[in-house]
């Protein structure tokens, strides 16, 4: 109203965006941009959680989002075992708000919610279409298009409640024009008044006497005798006087559309004090498509590869510490005459960088390896990556990202330090990492220690 030629860039440094009434968490700016700039487009909603001990509690779902149909949904995900870190799911919530509490069995925080945003509608996406009727028409419009027809229509609203209250006033002043004219005459009107045979005659000497319509002259027959005190004809004129001050304002705000917008703003402002409230939904800046890896615990495990080629990785937790007198457990179930090759400790977020025999370099995604029981046989390599004939793999790192660099030792006795970003697009086809290669290891310091089968060592 104040700024006609603002543009939608300023008006985004007002409006926001959508406040949903379930509140939530709106994610990444740019849909809301794009909607407010477009009039359509997509909002990715989610909902809010919190942590307490060894639960996630849920206190906000998405906008229109069923909350028994969310509590159903991450029960049926327990059941069928995607969200194996959840014991429990209960629904406590009360008429003071919504309480989903998500017991958790174990693993971290942040990839169970990651789990529940990417299977369940605690994430969601919300479409806005911005469509509105104009003159009559179907039609989408943007933010700037939306407030100006809103505008347009407080506007309107505004005319018509102002014409309707000037016509009333009106009728009403000239009513009153009537009773005064009756009142300054009043022994002549009620001598006419008593002279008539009928009402009919009555209102008719009125009209013809007076100069009066045949409301006014209605009017005056309809009139009590208690009009007829001083008190009473003061009123009269007061109301008279009022309403004519009343009409000249009608006319005059008729006649302006700067008052008219000024009364728009003033009622805007309110309806604001009256009914606004602190802000429910919150924004955040685009944190991205939720990947597979966000959905896996963040957690150490135990990878075993055999000499048959077999490959597991399995919980730390399976084995206890054993102290003084421990008779110790089953470390691994294997297959007839298959052994443990290599055993080491890798990371769920880490990428596991293969090497064989044949001087080849391969690398998979740690989460990819089944994780099993201690009794599980294990999943053959070559389900991961592209073995040939008679290769075998020798030395496996488990690496965050391919920085730093690899000590390559090879069966012939030779040694060498080479990047891990050289190994970056092995990927499942792998790459030539060079020789015969007998150990690679993560260089770490400033030394090395290599020692041999006859029980000597080298620094």
């Amino acid at each position: 109203v104040k700024n006609p030629l603002i543009t939608i860039t300023e008006l985004l440094k007002i409006v926001k965006g959508p406040d949903f009434p379930t509140g939530g968490v709106i994610v990444g700016k740019e849909g809301i941009r794009q909607v407010y700039e477009t009039g359509k487009g997509k909002l990715v909603v989610r909902g809010k959680v919190d942590f307490e001990e060894n639960a996630i509690v849920i206190k906000e779902v998405p906008y229109q989002v069923n909350k028994a149909k969310l509590v159903e949904k991450i029960a049926e995900l327990v059941k069928e075992g995607r969200l194996e870190e959840v014991k429990a799911v209960r629904d406590e919530s009360d008429r003071e708000g919504i309480r989903i509490v998500v017991e958790l069995r174990r693993g971290d925080f942040e990839a169970v919610v990651n789990k529940l945003y990417a299977y369940t509608p605690l994430q969601t996406t919300f479409g806005v279409t911005n469509l509105a009727i104009v003159n009559g028409v179907p039609k989408i419009l943007n933010l700037k298009g939306l407030i100006e027809e809103f505008v347009n229509h407080r506007r309107e609203v505004i005319t018509r409640r102002t014409r309707y209250l000037l016509k009333k006033s009106e009728e009403r002043y000239h009513i009153l024009e009537g009773l005064k004219i009756a009142l300054d005459n009043i022994d002549e009107v009620i001598a006419l008044i008593k002279s008539s045979s009928s009402p009919d005659e009555a209102r008719k000497d009125l009209m013809e006497r007076f100069n009066l319509s045949e409301v006014q002259a209605n009017a005056i027959l309809q009139m009590r005798l208690q009009k007829l005190t001083s008190l009473e004809k003061e009123a009269i004129l007061e109301e008279h006087r009022e309403i004519g001050l009343k009409i000249k304002e009608y006319k005059e705000i008729l006649a302006s559309q700067e008052r008219i917008d000024a009364i728009l703003v003033e009622e805007i402002q309110e309806l604001s004090q009256k009914y606004g409230d602190d802000r429910r939904t919150s924004i955040v800046s685009e944190m991205g498509e939720i990947t597979f890896e966000d959905l896996i615990s963040l957690e150490d495990n135990l990878l075993v590869v055999t000499s048959q080629g077999y490959i597991k990785r399995m919980n730390l937790e399976t084995f206890r510490t054993q102290r003084r007198g421990g008779v110790g457990v089953i470390g691994v179930s294997l297959r007839h005459e298959d052994l443990p090759k290599f055993v080491s400790v890798c990371n769920t977020h880490h990428k596991l960088l293969f090497f064989s025999n044949k001087g080849r370099a391969y690398w998979i995604n740690t989460y990819e390896i089944p994780k099993q029981e201690r009794t599980g046989k294990g999943v053959h390599i070559k389900n991961f990556i592209s073995l040939a004939d008679g290769e075998r793999i020798v030395s496996v790192l488990s690496i965050p990202e391919f920085e730093g660099e690899a000590i390559l030792l090879t069966e012939d006795g030779f040694i060498k330090r080479t990047g891990l970003k050289e190994f970056e697009n092995a990927k499942r086809a792998g790459v030539v990492a060079g020789g015969k290669i007998k150990a690679a290891r993560i260089a770490r310091g400033d030394e090395i220690l290599i020692a041999t089968r006859l029980g000597l060592a080298a620094r």
